[in-house]
């Protein structure tokens, strides 16, 4: 009775998913260097862990305050440990568990395990050995969609009768609203790139059951169902809005993060396009290259409202620079767009459907459909880094499983070639655990030089970058010890400079010590200028909270410049200091390393 249980459970849908999700990511614990994609975690890790002021604060920038109190309980309870990072993994591991699921439990065993296998090797790659937040709250919310989608519409027949039927069913809807839930609080943005998907799910789904008489009421009851969820998941998004709104310095730190995002993450244009309305607002080259490298933190020259108007000039000259539709087709015509494994995942998925379900057909075509609609969209605003492209092939791809559906045992041959298929998408997926460790061979210069070319393209897919070791190659350990060891000198680093690569320097799973940043360095712009712990970090060394570059010439001050060092030096000279110079201290690990002063 005990071996035949064991076995009940060891074929069940739930353990065969669990099983190929769990082998996936041991694979990628045993064999890949994990490393965040882009440095926006790897500041939110830091705040969370208390770097900037040894308090852990659970204010993440992009995330809901909600689940920042939730990860600093976990914080100040624990060490070492960081939970910005596990909770990545975790979404990531449910996410993908949840799809697979979803997979076995529409089809037949071969059917299903081939579509897990398939979700597997082309979305897991992104969610464990390159995460970052989009990706991973674009899966999850995607994830929960699909969970949502499925119960709602499961047939009577596809589930256990009686209380069993109606208590799986309870399960199943909770299980998808706090994976949905968990999604939002992480990036909320990602509920409008998901959202388009699981709205067509439902109506593939209702467009199935048209012929029921009782569809119009249906599918009444289950919309209304559905925009229930949608309207909790905006309530804790308000929620979470309300209580940042409560801190003046936070309410100040939003309303300038959405300035500065106005100018730095819009599409750009030659110089000559801004030229006129720079002119027009007076503004010349030397602003133009201060909102260029991102380090216009100053309060008396760019308060918010001259900010908003430098983005309203940007968003203009990008708007104008060529017709929308053309924008939209030459985006469509570049490579590095969509020659993406998860985009050819998506293709792959979709000509399976309609081998194994021509049923399936006009569904899966219409997803494709709703792909292209929302990569239009992102071109044209001129918005498509690679993780929205993911989320976007990632929402693609479960509404294709949405569409198809094999209960039947597919005949000898087809049966065949599936396993077959199965077989090799394992086999290809193989080059993926072997790394590539050529900081073992190349001198420290050349790889660093390297390293540097792979992952400064931080917007782009870049297939080197899964198999590509740099954390264990401590990458910078001599530049950035000086910078511990110093205890006479506070750093500022130019954000193009420092940014990109330093950071693969700490090991995503390990968190900041307290004070970390208020006793070494900080960047002198980017994602957190006006944050208030970045403020009060600089505040504690001596440096003017809203106007930084007032505090360069501080005896204690070194600057940190491979870059924009002149810029630094002119707009010194124009708006504060006529008889300021720069001398260059020394140079460590490639890093020019510049002190600031005044001639007597």
């Amino acid at each position: 009775m005990r071996q035949n249980k064991i076995k009940s459970i060891v074929k069940s849908n739930f353990f065969i998913a669990a099983l190929i999700t769990v082998v996936a990511f041991v694979l990628v614990l045993l064999f890949c260097d994990i490393k965040y994609e882009i440095s926006d975690d790897f500041v939110v890790d830091a705040i969370l862990s208390g770097a900037y002021t040894g308090e852990y604060n659970p204010y993440m920038l992009f995330s809901n305050v909600l689940l920042g109190y939730v990860l600093v309980f976990l914080y100040s309870h624990t060490g070492y440990i960081s939970w910005y990072f596990v909770n990545l993994m975790v979404m990531g591991i449910v996410s993908l568990f949840t799809v697979n699921y979803i997979c076995l439990r529409k089809n037949n065993k071969i059917v299903g395990v081939l579509f897990a296998v398939l979700a597997t090797v082309f979305l897991s790659n992104d969610l464990f050995i390159l995460p970052t937040f989009t990706k991973s709250a674009s899966a999850a919310i995607a994830a929960g969609g699909l969970l949502l989608i499925e119960t709602l519409f499961t047939r009577s027949g596809e589930m256990p009768p009686g209380k069993k039927r109606s208590a799986s069913q309870i399960v199943s809807v909770i299980a998808a609203f706090v994976l949905m839930l968990s999604g939002s609080l992480l990036r909320f943005w990602c509920v409008y790139l998901v959202a388009p998907f699981v709205a067509m799910m439902f109506l593939l789904k209702v467009m199935e059951q048209r012929k029921d008489e009782k569809i119009v009421r249906i599918m009444l009851t289950k919309a209304g169902f559905c925009l229930l969820i949608l309207l909790g998941l905006f309530a804790f998004q308000y929620i979470g809005i309300f209580i940042r709104n409560q801190s003046p310095e936070y309410k100040y730190y939003y309303q300038y993060n959405s300035a500065r995002a106005g100018i730095t993450d819009t599409g750009k244009v030659d110089r000559e396009d801004y030229e006129k309305e720079f002119e027009a607002h007076d503004l010349n080259l030397l602003d133009f290259l201060m909102f260029e490298s991102w380090n216009f933190t100053d309060n008396d020259i760019y308060p918010i409202e001259r900010l908003e108007e430098v983005g309203k000039i940007y968003q203009s000259a990008y708007k104008n620079s060529t017709a929308p539709v053309a924008r939209v087709i030459h985006s469509f015509l570049q490579p590095y767009s969509l020659m993406n494994p998860v985009f050819l995942g998506g293709i792959l998925l979709g000509l399976l459907a309609i081998a194994i379900d021509r049923k399936s057909a006009r569904s899966v075509l219409l997803c494709y459909l709703g792909l292209f609609v929302m990569l239009g969209v992102f071109f044209y605003i001129g918005r498509f880094p690679y993780r929205i492209i993911y989320g976007l092939c990632f929402s693609l791809m479960v509404s294709i499983l949405s569409c198809v559906s094999m209960k039947d045992v597919p005949k000898k041959g087809l049966r065949k070639a599936l396993v077959l298929l199965t077989v090799y998408l394992v086999i290809s997926h193989v080059p993926t655990y072997i790394k590539d460790q050529s900081y073992k061979d190349l001198p420290y210069k050349e790889y660093i030089e390297e390293a540097n070319e792979i992952f400064s393209r931080s917007s782009a897919y870049g297939g080197i970058k899964y198999r590509y070791v740099i954390t264990a190659a401590n990458p910078h350990e001599k530049f950035i010890k000086h910078m511990e060891d110093d205890s006479e000198h506070y750093y500022l680093c130019d954000f193009w400079t420092i940014i990109q690569s330093s950071f693969y320097h700490y090991k995503p799973w390990e968190r900041f010590p307290l004070n970390y940043w208020n006793d070494n360095y900080s960047c002198l712009g980017g994602i957190t200028m006006a944050y208030p712990d970045n403020r009060e970090c600089w505040e504690d060394n001596g440096i003017d909270g809203l106007n930084p570059y007032k505090s360069l010439i501080n005896d204690n001050i070194y600057v940190v410049d491979n870059h924009f060092i002149e810029v630094k030096f002119l707009y010194l000279r124009k708006y504060y200091y006529p008889n300021v110079n720069a001398e260059l201290v020394e140079v460590i690990d490639g890093f020019n390393i510049w002190k600031f002063y005044l001639e007597s």
